[in-house]
C-alpha cells in the first residue's frame, strides 16, 4: 500500500472508530439502531435524536478488509443455508453476519430499486433477524413528479420508524 494510501485509511479507520463507538454507546442506552441500505439518503434519518444508525452493507466490507479470513465464513454460511451463491457479497455477507447472531437491528431501512437480488433479500434479512422491513418505494421517473413521489415515500418510511 502507498504512503497516501495508508493516510487515508487511518483516517478514514479514525473516523469509523469514533462512530462506531458512538453506536455502541446508544446501544447500551438502548437507544433503537436501524440498519439500512447505503443507498438509503441516510441524511434524513438525522432528525431523529433517539436512534442509532448504520449502513449496514459497508460491514461485510469492513470486515474482509481488517481481517484475514475476511466475509467467506458468512458467505459460507449462507450458501449451506440455500441463498444463492450467485448474489452480491455485501448481502450474502451481511445475512452470514445475522444468521450467526452477530449483529442485529430494531429496523431494516431500504429503497426499492437498487439491485434485484439485494431488494429480494430484504426479506430474508427480516425473517432472520425478526425485524421490521421498511422499504420506500422509489420512482422509474427522474422529474419533478417522480421527486414528488420518492418525497412521499421517504415521508412515510421516517412516520413507520
Amino acid at each position: 500500500m502507498t504512503e497516501n494510501e495508508m493516510v487515508i485509511l487511518k483516517s478514514f479507520l479514525k473516523n469509523l472508530i469514533s462512530h462506531f463507538e458512538d453506536i455502541l454507546q446508544k446501544a447500551e442506552e438502548g437507544v433503537p439502531i436501524i440498519g439500512h441500505h447505503f443507498g438509503f439518503p441516510g441524511e434524513v434519518l438525522q432528525c431523529f435524536d433517539n436512534i442509532a444508525t448504520v449502513s449496514f452493507e459497508a460491514l461485510p466490507y469492513l470486515y474482509s478488509a481488517l481481517f484475514p479470513q475476511g466475509s467467506e465464513y458468512f458467505y459460507d454460511v449462507m450458501n449451506g443455508w440455500g441463498h444463492p451463491y450467485h448474489v452480491c457479497t455485501a448481502i450474502k455477507g451481511l445475512l452470514g453476519m445475522f444468521k450467526e447472531n452477530l449483529l442485529n437491528f430494531d429496523v431494516v431501512l431500504c429503497p426499492s430499486g437498487l439491485c434485484d437480488n439485494g431488494i429480494g433479500s430484504y426479506p430474508a434479512y427480516a425473517q432472520i433477524g425478526k425485524i421490521p422491513l421498511i422499504v420506500a418505494d422509489m420512482p422509474y421517473l427522474h422529474n419533478e413528479r417522480g421527486y414528488y413521489y420518492y418525497a412521499r415515500e421517504l415521508k412515510s418510511a421516517l412516520e413507520k420508524i
